[in-house]
């Protein structure tokens, strides 16, 4: 089971939830869609609901696939008695743990060794991934930030 717990509220209002995968449990789903209404509904009435799943889409379908698990779909949260559609679900395509600590290790390898010639340097440094992947979190980040500002400035904050 899963349970979103609140980690962050920013000063526009907006807040920022962390939770698990969802379940393909029909009464799991249920009362997670009560629990999050109810937080939207501390927000703001008006909140809109966007979900920022960090998983690749290879990971969730692998995942809904071999254990079992959800994917977020935000027709799941609407209410009919809002007008227009505020949920949404944004995917943010970040690299599970694995493959982080993997990156990190061969970076931490590469860095610790004196006898690469520097001109091979840069593309080993490229073969270990740990660029890439720190631009994606960056790209996430910034993703998560901008909606919690902007929504916050210019609508009804989210939740």
């Amino acid at each position: 089971k899963r349970l979103p717990v609140l980690t962050y509220r920013h000063t526009k209002g907006s807040v920022l939830l962390r939770s698990a995968q969802p379940t393909n449990n029909a009464a799991s789903q249920g009362a997670e869609r009560t629990y999050l209404e109810a937080c939207r509904q501390a927000v703001h009435r008006h909140a809109p609901l966007v979900i920022f799943d960090c998983r690749t889409q290879v990971a969730a379908q692998a995942n809904r696939f071999f254990k079992g698990g959800g994917s977020e779909r935000p027709d799941t949260y609407q209410d009919s008695g809002r007008c227009g559609d505020l949920n949404s679900v944004i995917q943010l395509d970040v690299p599970n743990i694995h493959e982080m600590l993997n990156s990190y290790m061969q970076l931490r390898a590469l860095v610790e060794r004196s006898d690469i010639p520097e001109n091979r340097w840069l593309q080993r440094l490229g073969d270990t991934c740990w660029l890439e992947h720190c631009r994606k979190i960056t790209e996430a980040a910034v993703t998560v930030a901008r909606h919690m500002v902007i929504r916050g400035k210019d609508q009804p904050p989210q939740c």
